[in-house]
């Protein structure tokens, strides 16, 4: 199953929930763009086990997100939507979390380091310190 295409869910106080038919667990991303563009940021992923409940109440203004949701829409951004349909909750969720790991969703929180992701930073620690014992220090009050 593919990504549905983005909808657009919120402007301003107006909400387009009608559109989602999905009675159903699915994975889903949330996104920011200007009424104008055709860009849409990725700001949030989630999973549930029904896909119109959940939109229902975002356009309630319900939900975890809702203060970052009405600050975006009070600053002029546009929310749209975008799922994927899944055959259980548990499908969903282990999507999410892939997706979670791949890329950074600002809602969402700071991305959680894999193994991989937390070797790198060990190194390019390790690295620093070394270009840290290279550098060579001008007294103050010496102008050059």
């Amino acid at each position: 199953m593919a990504w549905t295409n983005w909808r657009k869910i919120a402007v301003g106080n107006e909400w387009f929930d009608e559109e989602f038919d999905h009675d159903g667990p699915a994975c889903y991303e949330l996104g920011i763009g200007r009424p104008r563009g055709r860009k849409v940021e990725r700001v949030y992923v989630g999973e549930t086990d029904n896909e119109q409940r959940r939109v229902k109440l975002y356009a309630q203004g319900h939900g975890h997100i809702e203060k970052e949701i009405r600050r975006e829409l009070r600053s002029g951004y546009v929310l749209y939507y975008r799922g994927q349909a899944k055959s259980s909750k548990g499908a969903a969720k282990k999507m999410q979390d892939r997706l979670l790991e791949k890329c950074d969703y600002p809602w969402n929180g700071p991305k959680k380091p894999g193994r991989k992701a937390v070797r790198e930073s060990v190194k390019r620690a390790a690295q620093t310190k070394r270009t840290h014992l290279e550098v060579k220090f001008i007294p103050s009050g010496i102008l050059k």
